[in-house]
């Protein structure tokens, strides 16, 4: 008996999947998590363990980097992420990453031996990668090194290949990926505009820029009335009212 349960377990053993855990490695300004078994928002540090369901948020001017085993995510400011999906099996590793609003890097790096799948889901689109790197928003893709399946909500996977960009256009698909240049040079052209030239008229990056301001607008709107309410408190406790 004791030979057959020894058997049984090694023949299971390669398919046991395990619960993993990430951990903040760096951080900038406000960085907030908010992990499953919670309803609030907690600030978070340097080491701070995250947890499959774990929301992380990035505040103004603020950054982080979340280490998944072999998988590094660098959270730009205002960025709101949810990691729905960390586990590992025998040498496989799966990261699921939903993408709420704001933007990421993604380093995916399995040593030799290791195959790991990192997906990404926005609200528009799913970016599927099993060894690169990356950056993603809502809307837009930028493949470094390696390369990614790209789908919209709607239409076809496409292929995007080191130093092409893709987006998902007004009817919900993919577009079909662009090489442009040298990742420096993406991340310059997504700052200067000038993708617009090369991608066409169903793509305009300054809407990008539009929706990082308009995020920064309301930021600062929820730091005005938070000082507001402060000193309107302030002065009702010390009796002198504003006439």
């Amino acid at each position: 008996m004791k030979k057959i349960s020894i058997v049984i377990f090694l023949f299971l053993v390669p398919f046991i999947i395990f619960a993993q855990s990430g951990r903040i490695t760096e951080l900038t300004g406000t960085v907030e998590i908010k992990p499953a078994t919670s309803d609030n928002y907690v600030p978070a540090r340097v080491g701070s363990v995250i947890n499959a369901d774990t929301v992380i948020y990035t505040g103004l001017r603020s950054t982080a980097v979340v280490e998944v085993g072999s998988t590094v995510i660098n959270v730009r400011p205002l960025t709101r992420l949810t990691l729905s999906e960390i586990s590992a099996s025998n040498n496989t590793e799966e990261v699921n990453v939903n993408l709420q609003t704001g933007r990421l890097r993604v380093d995916v790096n399995p040593p030799a031996g290791t195959r790991s799948y990192t997906t990404v889901v926005s609200p528009s689109a799913t970016a599927s990668v099993r060894g690169t790197t990356f950056q993603i928003d809502t809307r837009t893709l930028m493949v470094e090194h390696g390369s990614v399946s790209y789908q919209g909500n709607r239409g076809y996977a496409v292929t995007a290949n080191a130093g092409s960009v893709s987006y998902v256009s007004g009817n919900g698909t993919a577009a079909a990926p662009v090489v442009v240049q040298t990742s420096a040079g993406i991340e310059s052209d997504m700052n200067t505009g000038s993708l617009d030239a090369v991608l066409g008229p169903g793509f305009d990056s300054n809407l990008l820029k539009q929706t990082e301001t308009e995020k920064n607008q309301r930021e600062a709107r929820k730091n005005t009335n938070r000082i507001y309410q402060t000193v309107m408190a302030f002065v009702y406790l010390i009796g002198a009212p504003f006439k």
